[in-house]
């Protein structure tokens, strides 16, 4: 799986070269070992003309300090075709992910990884206890922004967007 994600990357860096991507890899609790599931994302050359985004994208992903990018992450998850039960469990509420769990980053040649340890957070396990019961049938919506607490950062714009589609 290494090799194949090895790769993927280097197959994306030829086809957008000097792009910035941005690796989420959700470490997901189960048997054997666990399970990932890897969010590759890139940053559009739009983005980097955006007077109030990309000097906080510069910060964010090109920093030293994961402190910052631990409380600069904003995930939003959307159950969009899902049981009552997992949508009112789920909501649509933002979350500051290193405040909620504990990440690792890793940094190669234009690229950021996140691995996120969803089973370093008792929430996040039991919410994830739902939705493997459902994952064939689930539909989620996961967007992620960079909190902007600064007034020259702001507005805050959702930056990704994933559909997870029947997995």
């Amino acid at each position: 799986c290494i090799g194949n994600a090895a790769a993927r990357l280097a197959q994306i860096r030829k086809d957008h070269p000097g792009r910035d991507i941005l690796l989420l890899n959700w470490q997901l609790p189960g048997r054997p070992g666990g399970i990932s599931l890897m969010l590759w994302l890139g940053l559009a050359e739009e983005a980097k003309s955006n007077a109030s985004f990309f000097p906080l994208w510069q910060k964010w992903y090109a920093g030293e300090s994961d402190d910052f990018r631990n409380q600069r992450l904003k995930f939003i998850p959307h159950a969009h075709q899902a049981s009552w039960m997992l949508k009112r469990a789920v909501g649509n509420r933002p979350a500051i992910l290193g405040k909620a769990m504990k990440m690792r980053y890793h940094r190669g040649d234009g690229y950021l990884e996140i691995d996120v340890d969803i089973a370093s957070s008792s929430t996040a396990v039991n919410l994830w206890g739902l939705v493997q019961g459902v994952a064939k049938g689930l539909v989620m919506d996961l967007g992620c922004a960079l909190e902007a607490r600064e007034r020259g950062w702001l507005p805050e714009l959702l930056r990704a967007g994933v559909r997870v589609h029947h997995v």
